[in-house]
């Protein structure tokens, strides 16, 4: 039970539709479980799901094993100082420009994952749980990564710069070959 798993592209449209009728307990596996944790620990804050559940998914389709991620999000990239000469951009306007040219080097599923994780990590159950929601209502990269600006706003807002940072990380690091 220490495997990780990912949702894969017909777990991720199972989610949008809704077409086979799982149970509450096992389409609630379905939309947190990503690698940023051991299959063992969502089934444990899942109420109501067992290693079946797992397996169902599993044989279904819904969701494939992966490999662990080394360290995600755990790296930091600071952010640049702020200019002080006439007309040039600050940094939290740079940081904007930079973060939009972050998510468009990504394709949709790197994205989707890295928002997927990152809501629960950074945000908690409950307000993760929200942004994954809006995460799935995401129908193109470029709704995706408008929620990513947003994301890092409410990050800053919430948590400041430091979150933020963690974040853009977790976007570099599934920016890598």
């Amino acid at each position: 039970m220490n495997d990780r798993y990912s949702k894969t592209e017909v777990g991720r449209a199972e989610l949008k539709a809704g077409t086979r009728g799982l149970p509450r307990p096992t389409r609630n596996l379905l939309f947190v479980i990503d690698p940023t944790r051991p299959a063992q620990e969502w089934l444990s804050q899942i109420q109501g799901t067992s290693s079946a559940d797992l397996e169902h998914l599993l044989r279904h389709g819904l969701i494939e094993r992966v490999a662990a991620p080394d360290n995600f999000g755990s790296q930091t990239a600071p952010l640049r100082p702020r200019q002080s000469t006439f007309g040039q951009q600050t940094a939290p306007m740079r940081a904007a420009r930079d973060f939009d040219d972050l998510t468009a080097s990504l394709g949709y599923e790197r994205l989707y994952d890295v928002l997927t994780a990152q809501s629960k990590e950074r945000f908690g159950l409950i307000k993760g749980y929200r942004m994954i929601l809006e995460v799935e209502r995401c129908t193109d990269l470029s709704e995706l990564r408008l929620l990513a600006n947003r994301f890092a706003d409410q990050l800053r807002a919430e948590q400041g710069e430091d979150a933020v940072r963690k974040f853009r990380s977790a976007l570099v690091q599934a920016a890598q070959p």
